[in-house]
């Protein structure tokens, strides 16, 4: 995995709550409860939580968790949003996860519209970053998981093959403007 250092305000998930001077996003998505937040377990393993949380000098993004369908998951983001994070925790259907999505209209969200994760489970079936915007060229991140639940070849449950090393799902990113980066 890969580490990323960024300035700025951008959205992010943590290990141990917001910050000071950030905020805690809503969920925004049909399936929500009065006052639910944006959370996510994976990759936790039972010890915690990610909370997604955005500088409080912003509006805050519309959030939500999509396309569960009673366990038959699809990791597609609606149109307008990016993906944020997943988790396959309620999926039946192998393989497959549930995304947490964005929208990206806020100056906390820019960046987002600028990356994107790439295939999987077959993640190192080519060294290219094949994702669906071509300026997306240049690989700045990976891991096994992508954004938290997509799974790429490697030792996990429900596996498709078990490939050692593990694959690692690419991060590509769009690096033409040199003013708005990672």
């Amino acid at each position: 995995m890969y580490l990323l250092l960024f300035h700025g305000p951008v959205c992010t998930n943590n290990y141990i709550g917001c910050p000071s001077g950030w905020v805690h996003v809503k969920r925004g998505d049909l399936g929500a409860r009065d006052d639910e937040y944006m959370i996510d377990e994976t990759g936790c393993g039972g010890r915690g939580l990610h909370s997604w949380c955005c500088p409080s000098s912003y509006s805050p993004p519309e959030c939500g968790w999509y396309t569960h369908n009673s366990g038959k998951c699809n990791s597609k983001c609606p149109s307008g949003t990016v993906e944020v994070g997943g988790n396959n925790e309620y999926c039946t259907k192998v393989l497959t996860y549930q995304a947490a999505c964005c929208t990206t209209k806020t100056k906390s969200m820019k960046l987002y519209t600028k990356g994107e994760w790439g295939e999987a489970p077959k993640c190192d079936a080519t060294s290219k970053c094949l994702v669906s915007d071509s300026k997306k060229t240049d690989m700045i991140g990976g891991a096994s998981r992508g954004s938290g639940a997509a799974v790429c070849n490697a030792y996990y449950e429900r596996q498709l093959e078990a490939v050692d090393p593990p694959e690692e799902r690419k991060y590509c990113y769009d690096s033409s403007d040199k003013k708005g980066r990672f």
